[in-house]
């Protein structure tokens, strides 16, 4: 058992670690990078809880790793899907502010955009 932990442990470890410099390097932004790595680390902790023998605490530290899987939610993708959904309920600024949306005389258009058009987020 302690074998294959500890080889899970390092391969996810080294993945994270790749994952982290290839999207830092990909989106020139560490904000991005930032926010998957703190995911991907949660689902570390996640696996180590569950393969570790800890006695006590352990339901604890697992709901506190399950909270971390929450972040991703702060990607860019994610904010402008929230804000769509609540534009959909008739509450549209934080869409307007962002800039998904536009209104002139009543009439609410979408603006295009495309995150795949080599757009930096």
């Amino acid at each position: 058992m302690k074998k294959v932990f500890w080889f899970l442990w390092v391969l996810f470890f080294i993945a994270d670690i790749v994952h982290y410099v290839y999207t830092a390097l990909k989106y020139n932004d560490l904000y991005v990078a930032d926010v998957e790595h703190i995911f991907y680390t949660a689902v570390l902790g996640l696996a180590a809880i569950s393969m570790s023998e800890i006695k006590k605490g352990k339901i604890i530290l697992y709901f506190l790793c399950f909270l971390l899987l929450g972040t991703i939610d702060f990607l860019p993708e994610f904010e402008q899907i929230t804000a769509l959904d609540s534009c959909a309920e008739g509450k549209c600024e934080v869409a307007r502010n962002m800039g998904i949306i536009k209104t002139q005389n009543n009439v609410t258009e979408c603006v295009p955009q495309s995150i795949n058009k080599g757009k930096k987020l």
